[in-house]
């Protein structure tokens, strides 16, 4: 395209000459001083010729009778040029900039201008890439970067909590019994930093959360119950059993309950008779003639009532010659008397007579302070048994009427129950037929037994109900049983006999009782 001059003036005024192509620019210094004549009439179809000088002519000359001046491309070097520098947008001459500049806000990048204007790029990126700090940009500092506390994954599946500290991500290691524990004992529990948890079956002993199992095993990742827990404590003044919930239960029974061959105290422990004795319960009988059995009744029988015994032990024989032998040799109690029917100490197995009260009582006191004769009470119910033992539950009518004649029962005398009318005593426990309810030998027959009673005719009438004993003194002192020269009549339980306590003869023997426990 070839430029007129017409062309030139009006891109310099309208345009600012950015679009004139170099060699058709020129350094104009004042617009009036170029041709006033010229016209765009007159222009139009006039060319432009360049010189080889560089000048450009105006054509029809000059009017104004100013001449031609030639504009040199060394004069027009661009002033304007220099003022797009990258930092403004205006040249200074009236025209825009390209390119690119700076806004003066640092959170920007790629500014450009714009219309003379600087416009803002894109938000500078000021992410570091690293989790643990906060990344932020200030216009005037750019960007910048503080440390957090942030939770944060180290990329351990073995570690926890992760967290931020000075910029790096740092977990805490943990043990995998305790990271991984999956709450069952059936299985081994490991990690692995890259898979993390893994839980395998083992077969360790477990518990199956029945306390009443012992050896639980573990099978294929499950607790299998073992054997039935055995919840016997060895107490026999307990009723052991077992609960799921909690084990072994052992609920005491009430003292004085039978336990084996012995009796429950109030402490739950079961007390074993003495060797050669046998427990008496603590229980309730009617003590005296029943005289719905017992056609004869001596008035020192009378009147049958009830009696409360509180537990104790009684001998299971009659004290033997060899028994009683055994104290004297100890230098505590004297030489029995002799006579026609002596047994000492002939007879070791047979029980020792010609023996009187003090003597008896002696012999009883040295095997220990909790031995003595028995009271008339605790004799009979030996001898009867309690209302339990007659088989009687019924209150006192029925217990009163269920009191049993003989130690055995209702049958009368036979040899094959006693040691009576005959000349010689027996060794004890050799008739067992006659045992009394609680297995007592010879409680009817062989030898009559001191009391430990002063004998009264009114039969405890002054007396509690319950433990009575007769300690007013008196002439006589009770014995009871029957000998080995009595007549059938002698040998019914409630039988009672007086003698003097000096007196010692072939009839007379003796029976220890100890109190319980």
């Amino acid at each position: 395209m070839r430029w007129t001059l017409a062309a030139v003036i009006d891109c310099i005024v309208l345009v600012g000459c950015r679009d004139i192509p170099t060699a058709a620019r020129f350094h104009i210094t004042d617009v009036a001083a170029l041709d006033d004549e010229v016209s765009v009439a007159e222009d139009v179809g006039d060319p432009v010729d360049a010189d080889s000088a560089g000048t450009v002519d105006v054509p029809g000359g000059d009017t104004d009778g100013v001449s031609d001046t030639d504009v040199s491309k060394s004069d027009a070097a661009d002033a304007c040029t220099p003022h797009c520098d990258g930092k403004t947008c205006d040249n200074g001459c009236g025209g825009f900039c390209t390119g690119t500049c700076s806004d003066g806000n640092l959170c920007t990048i790629s500014d450009s201008c714009q219309d003379g204007a600087c416009v803002a790029g894109k938000p500078a990126d000021c992410n570091d890439g690293n989790a643990c700090t906060h990344d932020a940009c200030g216009p005037s500092s750019g960007c910048n970067h503080s440390f957090t506390t942030d939770p944060c994954d180290d990329g351990n599946a073995c570690t926890t909590p992760d967290a931020c500290s000075l910029g790096a991500c740092v977990g805490t290691q943990v043990l995998a019994s305790v990271l991984c524990a999956d709450g069952n004992a059936c299985t081994s529990d490991t990690c692995d930093t890259t898979s993390g948890c893994s839980h395998a079956n083992n077969t360790a002993s477990c518990s199956d959360g029945n306390a009443c199992t012992v050896y639980d095993q573990c099978i294929a990742g499950a607790c299998q119950p073992g054997a039935s827990k055995s919840c016997d404590d060895g107490n026999p003044c307990t009723t052991d059993t077992c609960a799921p919930e909690s084990g072994c239960v052992h609920t005491g029974l009430a003292a004085g309950a039978t336990c084996g061959s012995g009796i429950c105290t109030a402490s739950g422990q079961c007390a074993v008779p003495p060797s050669g004795m046998v427990l008496v319960p603590g229980g309730t009988f009617w003590m005296g003639c029943n005289a719905t059995k017992d056609a004869v009744c001596n008035a020192n029988e009378k009147p049958q009532h009830k009696v409360t015994l509180s537990a104790y032990y009684m001998d299971l024989t009659e004290t033997t010659v060899a028994q009683y032998k055994a104290c004297v040799d100890a230098g505590v109690c004297t030489v029995p008397s002799t006579g026609s029917y002596v047994t000492y100490p002939s007879k070791p197995n047979n029980p020792v007579n010609y023996v009187d009260w003090t003597q008896s009582q002696a012999y009883c006191k040295w095997r220990g302070s909790a031995f003595d004769l028995p009271t008339e009470a605790q004799w009979e119910m030996a001898a009867r048994g309690s209302c339990e033992k007659n088989g009687s539950t019924a209150g006192d009518a029925g217990c009163a009427a269920a009191m049993r004649t003989y130690p055995w029962g209702e049958i009368a005398p036979t040899a094959s129950y006693a040691v009576f009318g005959t000349s010689s005593t027996a060794a004890v426990g050799s008739i067992p037929a006659g045992d009394s309810p609680y297995g007592l030998h010879d409680m009817a027959g062989n030898v009559w037994e001191w009391n430990r009673d002063w004998y009264s005719a009114t039969y405890y009438s002054s007396s509690p109900a319950t433990d009575p004993y007769a300690s007013v003194s008196a002439s006589y002192r009770v014995s009871r049983g029957g000998s080995f020269v009595d007549l059938a009549s002698y040998l019914s339980a409630g039988l009672r006999s007086s003698l003097s306590p000096s007196a010692a003869n072939y009839t007379r023997g003796l029976r220890c009782m100890r109190s319980y426990p």
